[in-house]
């Protein structure tokens, strides 16, 4: 898979040619550092997940498939893989809380964490899941959820420039 991938200029394109996509989600799904760690089905690993989530309405699934097989075809698309948000994002005026799997190379678990250092930002937060790759919500469910209730909720929330204390409960 090294040697189908090692011809293709990445960084001289302004976008990712098939070829690649085709080569690198092999890659990425075989080695566990894709959707998931452990996935040997598309569809067992990624799809009944998001489809039998209660955290998604029919629409947002419908919605969120639709734009996951469009993504890769789109001028926007193409933007956001040669937009470096160190630049072009230094700060942001909201709280930053960044959840990456270990295992993650679709969104690079180094690079996240190094961006999310130098940002500046009222309150940040990184929170590693050693199990995971791109999917931490679906391959550790209960951390996920212990973090957004624990640290999500719990923290300090800016609005218009005032910090507010949310507090919500376990139980909605």
């Amino acid at each position: 898979m090294a040697a189908k991938l090692k011809p293709i200029p990445l960084l001289a394109m302004s976008s990712m040619p098939t070829a690649y996509y085709d080569v690198r989600d092999k890659a990425m799904h075989s080695l566990g550092v894709g959707a998931t760690h452990v996935m040997r089905s598309v569809v067992r690993g990624i799809f009944l997940p998001v489809i039998l989530s209660r955290a998604y309405t029919l629409v947002e699934k419908i919605n969120l498939w639709r734009g996951k097989w469009s993504t890769s075809s789109t001028a926007m698309w193409n933007e956001i893989l040669a937009t470096d948000l160190t630049f072009k994002v230094p700060a942001i005026d909201l709280p930053v809380f960044f959840m990456s799997g270990r295992y993650d190379f679709t969104v690079s678990y180094d690079l996240a964490k190094a961006y999310l250092t130098q940002l500046r930002a009222p309150a940040k937060a990184f929170s590693s899941f050693e199990h995971s790759a791109h999917r931490p919500l679906f391959e550790e469910p209960e951390r996920f959820e212990q973090i957004i209730l624990d640290e999500v909720f719990a923290g300090p929330i800016v609005l218009s420039g005032m910090i507010v204390t949310v507090y919500r409960s376990r139980k909605p």
